[in-house]
């Protein structure tokens, strides 16, 4: 751990047994296959607050919880299985005291150290979006997503749908964007980090590849983000992983000139993502994009769970009302940012 004035190295104890708390928290949280639905029950249990409190510890040598309050921003540069770790879950605290460590401070990663220092050049407040408003998980979705875009076209009249097409190939026509926030499945394949369509629109051609975006002329949206990435968290850990599809994936981006990436670990596809990306690009021209991520998390926590438009919860037999303030719904997006701020 550094900051601007001191640095603070240890070592961790037992990584074997990190590695089966990461994996254990996960399937608590209920991700053990690829798009498996969650029931009701599952969000009912608590026992992945305890795995989360004890993981906690394990990384931070049993750090004192007010030991937080020091700090405004905490900048996560992982490693290995460590980019699968839902921190923002992470509990703080003791007994009925505990608290997620997004209620502590504000979260963001970088997949290097170097990137990790806040870039100096301003945001634009004033910018061009585009959305690709496809499905994260059944057809049926596509009319969720075609909401959240009429929202988002409400709140700021320079975003805009991307045609089904687009024309020139998306390599190139991403560069024109300032913005693009991709509600689509994203199919990766971990042997190919860079044979994967960040716009969705034109996956199985070489054209629209990450490699391609790569290739001159440099450029690509500032902002980007993408709650359709699947990762190896989404199945527990069972099939491994070791963090290269999300390194290499968001090094990627990055080496195109995006700045700001939010990327999930496992696709939730419902109305919870809807209400999460709106709130984060409502806020992300006036603050940094931690703190309007932090505030969408906030927000999403108080919300009804609407079972309707949540493919992946299967309903309940009775009345009962639930929440979004279970980790599945929020903590398995990655924050990945050069700690931009908007101009004034």
């Amino acid at each position: 751990m550094l900051d601007n004035a001191q640095y603070q190295p240890w070592q961790l104890k037992s990584p074997a047994k990190i590695t089966a708390n990461i994996a254990k928290l996960l399937r608590e949280m209920g991700l053990y296959q690829r798009d498996q639905l969650l029931t009701t029950e599952t969000l009912s249990q608590t026992s992945w607050k305890d795995t989360s409190a004890e993981l906690l510890n394990q990384l931070t040598v049993n750090a004192a919880p007010d030991v937080w309050d020091a700090f405004e921003e905490l900048i996560i540069v992982p490693e290995g299985t460590l980019w699968y770790v839902p921190f923002a879950a992470l509990q703080v605290g003791e007994g009925a005291q505990r608290e997620p460590l997004i209620n502590k401070v504000r979260i963001r990663y970088a997949p290097t150290l170097s990137l990790a220092v806040p870039d100096r050049q301003p945001r634009k407040r004033i910018a061009d979006t585009a959305v690709v408003a496809g499905r994260l998980f059944t057809p049926a979705d596509t009319a969720l997503t075609l909401n959240m875009l009429k929202d988002m076209q409400a709140d700021d009249p320079n975003v805009f749908a991307v045609p089904n097409h687009p024309f020139p190939p998306s390599s190139l026509y991403a560069t024109t964007l300032d913005r693009l926030v991709v509600m689509n499945d994203i199919a990766l394949d971990a042997a190919s980090p860079y044979a994967w369509a960040p716009m969705a629109l034109d996956r199985g051609k070489a054209s629209g590849h990450l490699s391609q975006w790569m290739q001159l002329p440099w450029g690509s949206p500032d902002q980007i983000v993408l709650p359709g990435f699947h990762t190896a968290a989404e199945n527990g850990l069972q099939k491994g992983g070791a963090g290269e599809e999300i390194f290499l994936a968001t090094c990627g981006l990055m080496a195109t000139g995006t700045r700001t990436i939010l990327l999930s670990r496992w696709p939730e596809g419902g109305r919870a993502t809807c209400d999460l990306v709106r709130e984060f690009m409502r806020e992300l021209p006036n603050r940094s994009a931690s703190s309007a991520w932090q505030r969408a998390v906030h927000l999403a926590m108080a919300n009804d769970l609407i079972f309707s438009e949540e493919p992946r919860i299967e309903p309940p037999t009775d009345d009962q009302a639930f929440k979004t303030d279970h980790p599945f719904f929020w903590s398995g997006y990655m924050l990945i940012d050069r700690g931009v701020v908007p101009k004034k």
